[in-house]
């Protein structure tokens, strides 16, 4: 179809004329129209069914180029085909972002509502939105952390507030692994540690010591910024606590 309507281009000036004039020097009209229509419709319809909707965006190129070049065809139209793709390109892309942040946002409210569940994994996600997983990975690499990333920081990101929260010290590590998703305990302490450089019974016992020492207004200096120089009363008090 482009190559139909830019070999016609020059026809087209002398259409421009007018049916007659341009029949005077030779133009079979009927035939040349018939042929610019057909290849139009084909263009359009070529373009619709490979980039959807979007590919309407197209139709006010030619008419921002002819404010700059005028009604001659011999410039319109090569500089439309070029600058036209361009510029669908340009608007596909914007969309793509629009439409991948929207999707991203969608993916994460769904995640955070079923953070607890253990079965939470890409497919999963994907079954329960309507999409497909291939799509849902593709959304949401685009930040540069996958699915499977993204759920295990959360939940290590939970786990490890609801360590370091004193209303929570009377429950066990296994206990608070569990109500997060995590299906074994090795595998919550070795990503824990990789995440937050410390093991999780190391960071609730700090968080025990820190409640024990604020209850002991007396105790020295020293012993209320390290735990290795914790009173025996407290340190049996943390490590009841984990």
């Amino acid at each position: 179809a482009t190559v139909v309507v830019l070999a016609l281009r020059r026809v087209v000036d002398v259409l421009n004329l007018g049916d007659d004039e341009a029949a005077s020097l030779g133009v079979d009209v009927r035939r040349v129209r018939l042929a610019l229509v057909a290849a139009a419709t084909l263009g359009t319809a070529a373009a619709v069914a490979v980039t959807g909707l979007i590919g309407f965006v197209g139709i006010i190129v030619p008419h921002a180029i002819r404010l700059l070049t005028g009604v001659g065809y011999r410039a319109l139209l090569p500089l439309s085909v070029i600058i036209g793709a361009g510029f669908l390109v340009l608007a596909g892309v914007a969309l793509f972002a629009y439409v991948a942040s929207a999707r991203r946002t969608q993916i994460k409210r769904f995640i955070e509502k079923h953070l607890r569940d253990t079965t939470l994994n890409a497919h999963s996600v994907a079954a329960g939105l309507g999409l497909s997983a291939r799509y849902t990975r593709m959304v949401f690499a685009t930040e540069g952390e996958g699915i499977a990333e993204y759920i295990l920081r959360r939940r290590l990101e939970e786990c490890a507030n609801q360590l370091t929260d004193s209303l929570w010290l009377g429950h066990s590590i296994t206990e608070t692994a569990f109500a997060w998703g995590f299906s074994s305990t090795a595998h919550f302490a070795r990503a824990f540690k990789d995440r937050f450089t410390m093991t999780p019974s190391g960071r609730k016992r700090s968080v025990a010591w820190t409640a024990c020492s604020s209850r002991r207004p007396g105790l020295p200096a020293r012993s209320r910024t390290s735990p290795a120089s914790a009173p025996p009363a407290c340190a049996r008090w943390a490590s009841t606590a984990c």
